[in-house]
């Protein structure tokens, strides 16, 4: 299914629960909400990737490990690969730690 990225940056900062960037590889996780990727992940991604998001997205996204590497802010290191389970299992809670976080300022912002 291709993924429209059309006006990307703009929804990119805010929480939108129905746009999603895809995650190759998953044995759970196939795709994650494009609004809790920051502007820090379009840095860390082209730094990375030598890509944009947006472009990840149209070539499949990332994989879980990828992801992991993309939310701690950190250089790709396959020196010392971890497990394809650990890499999704750690993907999965930085992903809820984020959606938490922002979910928690929807909340605030609407009282």
């Amino acid at each position: 299914m291709p993924v429209d990225t059309t006006n990307i940056r703009h929804r990119t900062r805010t929480y939108d629960k129905d746009l999603q960037f895809p995650i190759q590889s998953g044995y759970v996780m196939r795709e994650i909400p494009w609004g809790i990727l920051t502007e820090r992940d379009q840095v860390r991604a082209k730094s990375n990737h030598s890509q944009s998001l947006e472009r990840l997205a149209k070539r499949g996204g990332l994989s879980p490990g990828e992801l992991v590497h993309l939310f701690r802010d950190e250089d790709l290191d396959f020196t010392h690969p971890r497990d394809r389970d650990e890499n999704e299992l750690e993907a999965i809670r930085l992903v809820l730690n984020r959606v938490r976080v922002l979910e928690g300022k929807e909340a605030l912002n609407a009282r």
